[in-house]
């Protein structure tokens, strides 16, 4: 099994880790994705920590993506083929939550990207603060590309 470590300590502060709104997230994720678009990557593999607050445990698993589609997806902690995988999306579909978050728009929306590629590293999305269990967190880890366009 490989260590949790160190995407349990990311989430560990729960609902009051959120950030306020950046009041950039729009420019961010237009420079996150021209990044991304201009690196052509179709092949690649990562680790998705996703938690929602509306659940008792985290998703947290290994997705590959081959032609820009997932085709393998393993439970991290059993290490065995996930049957089903709530909430597992390809970076492509990472940036469309976003843009969903920014254009309803989320109470709370914060996230983050990689400097080198464009994916983002880390979301958080409180759709509406008024309302407990519906806080959204997804990290992103151990990214690795195996091919470009």
């Amino acid at each position: 099994m490989r260590s949790l470590l160190p995407f349990i300590v990311a989430f560990a502060t729960g609902c009051n880790s959120f950030l306020d709104v950046d009041t950039n997230e729009d420019g961010k994720l237009a420079q996150a994705l021209a990044l991304w678009e201009s690196a052509g990557l179709t092949d690649y593999d990562f680790t998705i920590v996703n938690i929602c607050y509306c659940d008792v445990q985290p998703a947290i698993a290994q997705v590959q993506v081959r032609g820009g589609e997932i085709v393998s997806i393993v439970d991290d902690v059993t290490e065995e083929l996930a049957v089903y995988p709530r909430g597992i999306q390809t970076i492509p579909e990472l940036f469309e939550l976003i843009q969903a978050a920014i254009d309803a728009p989320a109470d709370l929306l914060y996230a983050s990207y990689s400097s080198r590629y464009g994916y983002p590293t880390l979301i958080q999305i409180d759709p509406d603060g008024r309302v407990d269990a519906d806080e959204l967190q997804i990290q992103v880890g151990r990214f690795r590309v195996i091919r470009a366009e």
